[in-house]
């Protein structure tokens, strides 16, 4: 069932990118990374320090609106092991690219580079040219709109403090 709902997704222009997600500020923030590279973890600091809102523990969908050319994160039921899951629409702020670091040290990616790192975390099935195609168009759609941030980071709460402050210099 999931298979057959990511292609429909991507008919209409969305992919569906392992990340955890949280609501700050009006936007929703995305951490993608590797499987143990601290985005449970990041998030939990996030909700403790900030009073953020969960989006979802393991996959989001994410697209941009056709009405308003706005990037957005869109609720689905799947959430891994996590249990965090809603069905909402957000404004999507930014995606950061987590992984584990002896510092805390936030960098934005730019041209290519967004695109190829964005398409290498979405799931959506790239079976032939015509979907690995729609995944790279996406990632192009999101990566022009929203900064996408690399972060090595450290385990400690630090690490969300420092991060918050880059992107509240760095969302439009």
């Amino acid at each position: 069932m999931r298979t057959a709902f990511l292609i429909l997704a991507q008919k209409r222009h969305m992919a569906a990118i392992h990340s955890a997600s949280l609501f700050c500020d009006g936007k929703a923030i995305l951490f993608s990374g590797a499987s143990g590279a601290g985005k449970s973890t990041h998030t939990s600091y996030w909700k403790k320090l900030f009073d953020v809102t969960n989006i979802n523990g393991d996959l989001n969908l994410i697209g941009v609106d056709k009405t308003t050319k706005t990037p957005m994160c869109y609720g689905i039921p799947w959430c891994g092991t996590s249990d965090i899951y809603n069905n909402g629409t957000y404004p999507l702020g930014a995606i950061v690219l987590l992984k584990h670091g002896t510092k805390n040290l936030a960098t934005l990616m730019d041209g290519s580079e967004k695109i190829l790192s964005l398409s290498e975390r979405m799931i959506s099935p790239t079976w032939n040219e015509s979907l690995f195609s729609v995944n790279i168009n996406i990632a192009s759609d999101i990566g022009a709109a929203i900064p996408v941030v690399n972060y090595s980071c450290t385990k400690k709460a630090e690490a969300a403090k420092i991060l918050k402050g880059f992107l509240d210099k760095t969302m439009k």
